[in-house]
């Protein structure tokens, strides 16, 4: 499964699904938000000597990395293999308002 948050810009240059994947059984769903940063919202970096977790101040875009301060339109894009896993549940609502 993939997720990804996008900003508007970003969004418009997303392409279509290629036929191929299509018909391996990839999925899409697109979700147009409001961004909204999660009260916990943290980078995690896991080694085999520590942990160091990083707070974020902003939701940012998945592609260009451009900060998506509160109250912006964005999209959650959501790619799944149909037959490997089903649809995952609904986890825009967590980064929006």
């Amino acid at each position: 499964m993939i997720r990804k948050i996008l900003c508007a810009e970003c969004d418009r240059h997303t392409r279509p699904q290629h036929p191929e994947d299509v018909a391996a059984g990839w999925k899409r769903r697109r979700v147009q938000i409001r961004t909204k940063k999660p009260p916990v919202h943290e980078i995690k970096l896991i080694t085999a000597q520590e942990t160091t977790t990083t707070p974020l101040s902003s939701v940012y875009c998945d592609h260009c990395n451009s900060p998506l301060h509160d109250g912006v339109d964005a999209y959650a894009l959501t790619e799944w293999r149909e037959g490997r896993e089903g649809e995952p549940g609904p986890w825009e609502q967590d980064f929006s308002q």
